[in-house]
């Protein structure tokens, strides 16, 4: 599990407080459900490449670990950061 943390002055929690009430709340809330929208693109991307696959023929994993997993081995996989890098020194 990853630790990722910030800091922010006392003006600008000030002025955030304003509208969210609960700034660590409202943060957790934000990469809560970025983290759930971007699921949901992985999971529809890999198995839409998995059904068109006509090399792979095993079940396709209903557990999320066992999927990203599977997906993370796979010949055809790159991580975003990894095609960052590669961009950056064309």
């Amino acid at each position: 599990m990853k630790t990722i943390s910030f800091e922010i002055t006392d003006e600008e929690e000030l002025i955030l407080l304003e509208e969210l009430g609960d700034v660590s709340g409202w943060a957790r809330g934000f990469v809560d459900g970025q983290v759930n929208r971007t699921w949901k693109k992985f999971c529809a991307h890999w198995s839409n490449v998995l059904l068109n696959d006509p090399d792979f023929n095993d079940p396709i994993p209903s557990n999320k670990t066992e999927f990203i997993n599977l997906i993370k081995t796979r010949d055809d996989y790159v991580h975003h950061s990894e095609v960052n890098i590669v961009m950056s020194k064309e």
